[in-house]
């Protein structure tokens, strides 16, 4: 048994739909999900969420009106930089690719795009790579 309350993801899509299955996936792999429908969203989320529910990882979309996925992975990486992001695209090939969102500074750990369709083990996967690139081990399975 994982000790104390799940982990957090925040799940953001424009697609209702999709949304919901992304979430009860991850629902499916032990953690505890908002979703919204927007990056904005999201944002005023964040700005005003109380310390003691501090999201671990971010899974969005890349296609969205407004705020793209790509621009709020920046926004997330430089004024939330603990958070894991993880893009979900269904342009592009299937599978899990390393994105770079800040080409000039080489070090930094990349966020992950994983190409749609996906079964579920690939989708643990790229949580498990996403939040080891910003924890140093998966928090989701942490037991004690």
């Amino acid at each position: 048994h994982a000790s104390g309350p799940p982990p957090v993801a925040l799940v953001v899509d424009d697609d209702r739909a999709v949304r919901a299955v992304v979430a009860r996936q991850l629902v499916r792999l032990g953690w505890a999900v908002r979703a919204f429908a927007g990056g904005v969203d999201v944002l005023a989320w964040l700005g005003e969420t109380a310390p003691h529910e501090q999201p671990t990882l971010v899974v969005s979309d890349v296609d969205m009106p407004g705020l793209s996925g790509l621009d709020l992975a920046r926004v997330l990486r430089r004024d939330y930089p603990a958070l894991g992001v993880l893009l979900i695209s269904g342009r592009g090939a299937p599978g899990l690719t390393a994105v770079s969102l800040d080409p000039e500074q080489a070090g930094r750990p990349p966020a992950w795009l994983l190409g749609k369709p996906y079964e579920l083990a690939e989708l643990a996967t790229a949580v498990e790579r996403t939040v080891l690139a910003r924890w140093g081990a998966p928090r989701a399975r942490r037991t004690m």
